[in-house]
Parts: C-alpha cells; structure tokens; sequence
C-alpha cells in the first residue's frame, strides 16, 4: 500500500525520507557521566537502520545539577560542556551511516525533586536566570552542531522549562517571562530560537519544537494556545513542530499513556497547530496501526507521526510498511515497562515485546542452518511462542504443544484486568507469525515422554510456565473445611466471579492489584493484605496501584495472613503487632509462583537435547521470558 507516512517531507533545508520520526524518550543507557555508551550508540543506529527518517535523543541536560538540584534523569548524555562534541558526534555518525538524520533535544526540566516528588521551580528562577539560561540553550545547539547534528529540538513541553513558561498553571511571574500575555510566555522559548536562526541555522541545520498541545490539567496549556505559541515559534524561526501533551508535574498517564486512552488520543492537540502554521506538524499518543497512521496524514490532520514507544517495540517499523510485511510488526501495548532502566550487559530487554530492545549488540546473527530439522516446544507462553519464531526463521521445524485451548500462556490472564486488554496484541503476533512460517501447533494437547518421542526430535524446548504458590501451613488455606478460598488465576480467567461481594485478596503484588482493580468495578469491596511494607514502585506500577486505590481497593501493608475460616479472616497487624480480622465472602489468594519444572527432568531422561525456557527455568516476566526463548532458539546448534 502507498502510506501517505512513507512519502519525503521538507523540513527546513533537509528532506526526510519518510514522516515518522523517533520521538524524545529517556532511555537510561549512558554511563552516567554524560558520557555516550556503546548500548545507546547500538540502540539509536538498529532504529536508523529500520527506516525511520529522524531521530530524536531525549533527556540531554544542558546544565550541571544545582541547589536545589533540578531533575536530570539518570544515564543520560549531556550538552552541559564542550566535551559533549565528541561523545554526541558517535551516535551522529551511526545515525547517518544507516540514513537517517538525527536532531538533539535541548532540555531543563524546570522543576526539582522533592520528597513529595517534583516541583515546579519556573516562578524561582530570577528575570537575569531565565536570560542565562537562554545563553545555555544557545550553547547546547551550538555543541550539538560542532557534533555533527542536523538540528536541535527545542523542548516545549511535558511541564518543563519552557513549557512551564507558556502555561498558566505554573507560571505567575510578573516580570517580561510571565504568563499573563501570550507574548511573555513565549519570550524565553522566541529568545532561544531566534538566535539559533539568526548565528547556526544553515542549509545543514535547523531548528525545531516539540510543544505542549495541552496540560491535560485545570488552568493550563489549551489546544488554543498551544497554536497561538507555535504561530509565534514559527515567525522566530521553527521549521517544525511535535505536539504532545502531559507531563511530569501533571501525571505520567497523560504523557505515556497506559492503557486507558485511544489511539491517537493526541491527534487533535497537532491538528490545531497545524491551522496556525504553514510548517510540518507531526502528532503523536498511543499511535500504532499503519491504516491509521496513513489516515490522519492523508486527512491532513498532521505532516508526520512522530513514535517513542512504537520504536521500541518494533524498530522495523517502516521497513517493514514499505516492504509489505504489516503481519509482522509488533505493537507496543502501553505497558510502561520501556521507563525500568536496563543493565549494560544486555541481560534483560527494556520493552515488554521486543526480547532486543536496549540491548541490540547481544543480538546474534540469523543463521539459516535448520535444515528442517525437528524441535519440540512445550508451553505457548512468551518463551515458547518467541522460541518458535526464531527456530522456524532459521529453519528448523519447530512443533508447538499446548494443554490449554489457546496460544499465550499467562498473557492471556494478565489481558483482563482493566486497561491491559493491549497485552492481547502480544498473542495476536505470534498467532500471525506461527500462521506466516508454517508452524504446527498442536492446542489441548499435554505433552508427555511417548507423545515427543513420536516426533523423534533433534531437541526439545520445556516451556511450561509457573505454578501458583502458597504457604499450605495457614490453618483454612486448604479449604478442606469449606473454607471460601479461590486462586487468583480462577478469577482472571473467569472460572470464579463476584459481583456485590466483600473480598480479600491475599497478596499485593502486580497480579493481587490488577484482580483487584478489576473486582471493585465489578461492584465488589476489596481488601487487599500484604506482608511486607509498602515500597517505591516503577511508574508503570504507580499508576496501575494509583488506579486501583482510586476506584475504592483498600490496601493494607505489613499485614501477615494468620488464618482463614467460613466468615473470612485473622490477620496479625505486623507494625501495630496486633491481631485483626476481616469478614468477607471470599479469599482470594494471589501469594506468589514456582516455576513449573515438572517436564524437564523426564525429557531430561529421555532426549539429547533438552533446554528449559522462561519460567521453567527461572521466573522471570514476559520480557525477560521473549528474550530466554529467543536466546535458547538462537544458540541452538
């Protein structure tokens, strides 16, 4: 199909390829020291070399932390200083030998963190700061050119600096940067890229923005004025612009979605910029399909597309729309897992779908060597189905068992909680990658030692999940007394249902508060007990915990299970060192897994080659169960 996305666009002196462009994300994969790593060299050239016309870094602070200290990320390059040239000039160089153009994103958060979290520091910063500081910005876009850069970004939005400036909401200055006129809140941003125009924009560089189409908040950024600032950017010299919206100070939902909103939910935040410029606008949020890509383009709601996630989850993105080969891009699912910071040594993937993402240098090389020899793969969760992949890819004739009636494993549980319907996309994958390679897959079929050994394999991969687990020790946690007592997974599938019920769920891990959640929108009370103190939480999991409390769960730390009986049950109140007790209908008992080992020392006995994956040979979450079967089929020799 002719994508209208795939199609060259003008912007200022260079010619994109395309019109997607990597968006601004921080990918946590530098030393620290503002240094560039080789990970993050590797990461930005595998986006470059999937087609993508241009790349975007994030998070490249412009200044050294201060007192207090300003937000700055963490592993992240830097333009602080001069010694910046030479370490940015290596991903410059990546990015141009596979094609693409690369800008860098001048940024300062404005805000600092707090022990309550971040705080806005626009109204702190003196008429003399706000000016030296567009003298810093200035010497971040001159350093970005001596490295070889196409351009800068200028970063407008997600509640920082200059995007704190242009809104109401943060900004009660009273001085020329205030907010009271659409000119003094532009001024700061106007400054920085007039004179970046004027001294280094040339027919090899140029100047772009990346703006806040909307707070998503009370008081601030509308869409109207969002378009009003961009008429103004656009005069002072921005050749185009990104509209995005949320941020930091107003919730990381509204800046990374997860799960909750539509695709392209964003689309219209750009679509009012673009009837007050006359240059390109991309937009973005939650955009994934190409039909739909291709529709906004040719509807003229927007110029280009610009993805973070997207590219995570497939950096083959366009390759593969030009190519025709839609059925297999993977799509991200919104999960947030992409803001958990990745080891160096590539151990562990950073995207919940791609088994390679922020660790591209382990990828080996597809050796076609097969030779249409058998594998027998046991288990259709993540490891078993991304094992099956990979060994068909390189030639071998991978036959899939699965005792259960459907493909996915635990994905398909983990799908049911509200706003994780996005994690069927995962299942969706395989299901077309299995149909496109020709691979047997054989459902409600439990495998055993005679069941293999008809296949005569060459080798047989053990992928066979988890178990629940649970202390069997608790008085009544057997139900061997009528005890109301039900697993967690009973309900997810749907096995056991509640409606109007008082509940207690026995665990407050990921899977406790996503049943939970699910419950209290089912009309029931729900308690959930947990043993151990709370304790910080990644975003993803913030939000998803956030959402749960907000819709009534009752959570219920350094809580210990003493018992269970017919009316519900005792609990010992570890901080208080107490006892107490909780009536309810039903106990729901989500306290942790084993892996489910059961297979591999039978097939052990009876077969050469036997590797157990994912969960069956350690626990681990769906990431890091892609990448143990994507591993184990590549080594295969």
């Amino acid at each position: 199909m002719g994508y209208s996305f795939l199609e060259p666009i003008k912007v200022g002196p260079h010619t994109l390829r395309n019109r997607i462009i990597k968006s601004a994300m921080a990918e946590y994969i530098c030393a620290g020291d503002g240094t560039v790593s080789d990970q993050y060299v590797e990461f930005y050239r595998t986006i470059a070399a999937g087609g993508t016309a241009l790349i975007v870094p994030g998070i490249i602070p412009l200044v050294e932390p201060q007192d207090p200290p300003i937000f700055m990320g963490t592993k992240n390059p830097s333009l602080a200083g001069d010694e910046a040239i030479n370490e940015l000039k290596k991903v410059v160089d990546a990015v141009h030998g596979e094609g693409a153009l690369i800008m860098f994103q001048i940024w300062h958060s404005g805000c600092y963190q707090t022990p309550e979290g971040l705080k806005s520091m626009v109204d702190d910063f003196t008429t003399e700061d706000l000016r030296n500081l567009e003298g810093r910005f200035f010497d971040a876009a001159v350093r970005a050119k001596k490295a070889g850069a196409d351009g800068v970004e200028f970063h407008m939005a997600h509640t920082y600096l200059a995007s704190q400036l242009l809104s109401p909401l943060f900004n009660h200055r009273t001085d020329e940067y205030g907010s009271d006129t659409i000119e003094n809140s532009t001024r700061f941003a106007k400054n920085v890229i007039e004179r970046i125009t004027k001294e280094l924009c040339d027919d090899s560089f140029t100047v772009i923005v990346k703006l806040q189409g909307s707070d998503c908040a009370a008081g601030g950024i509308l869409p109207a004025r969002a378009a009003q600032a961009a008429a103004i950017l656009e005069e002072a010299g921005a050749q185009f612009f990104t509209v995005n919206a949320g941020g930091a100070l107003v919730g990381y939902q509204y800046m990374s979605d997860n799960g909750h909103e539509p695709e392209g939910w964003k689309v219209d935040y750009a679509a009012e910029v673009k009837r007050h410029v006359s240059v390109p606008v991309a937009a973005c949020g939650n955009i994934r399909h190409p039909d739909y890509m291709h529709g906004i383009v040719r509807d003229g709601k927007c110029d280009a597309i610009a993805f973070g996630r997207e590219l995570y989850a497939d950096p083959e993105y366009v390759h593969k729309c030009e190519q025709g080969r839609e059925d297999e891009l993977r799509y991200c699912v919104s999960c947030l897992y992409c803001f958990t910071p990745v080891p160096e040594d590539d151990s562990i993937p950073g995207c919940t779908v791609n088994p390679w993402c922020r660790c591209e240098r382990a990828r080996p090389e597809l050796v076609r060597d097969g030779d249409g020899r058998t594998v027998a793969v046991i288990g259709a969760g993540p490891a078993g189905l991304e094992a099956c992949v990979v060994l068909a890819e390189r030639g071998f004739a991978p036959v899939l068992f699965e005792k259960t009636g459907h493909l996915g494993g635990l994905v398909d549980l983990a799908s049911k909680p509200p706003h994780k319907d996005r994690l069927a996309w995962i299942v969706d994958y395989y299901e077309r990658q299995l149909r496109r390679l020709g691979v047997e897959v054989r459902l409600n079929c439990e495998a055993d030692v005679e069941t293999i050994r008809e296949l005569n394999p060459y080798a047989v991969f053990v992928a066979t999940g988890t178990d629940e687990a649970f202390p069997r020790a608790i008085p009544g946690i057997l139900a061997e007394n009528g005890e109301p007592v039900v697993k967690v997974r009973d309900v997810l599938d749907g096995k056991t249902r509640f409606v109007g019920k008082k509940l207690c769920i026995i665990g407050g891990g990921m899977t406790g508060i996503e049943t939970a959640h699910m419950l209290a929108l089912q009309n029931n009370h729900v308690d959930v007990i947990e043993m151990m103190p709370e304790k910080p939480l990644s975003i993803a999991d913030k939000l998803s915990f956030g959402d749960a409390f907000k819709d009534g769960v009752q959570m219920h730390y350094e809580h210990q299970l003493a018992s269970i009986d017919t009316k519900g049950i005792t609990v010992k109140d570890l901080a208080a060192d107490e006892e107490k007790r909780f009536d309810c209908d039903a106990v729901i008992l989500s306290m942790g897994i084993r892996p489910d080992a059961s297979l591999v020392e039978a097939m052990q006995g009876a077969f050469e080659r036997v590797v157990p994956i994912g969960d069956a040979a350690a626990l681990g979450k769906i990431p890091t169960n892609l990448r143990s079967g994507a591993d184990a089929a590549y080594a295969l020799k």
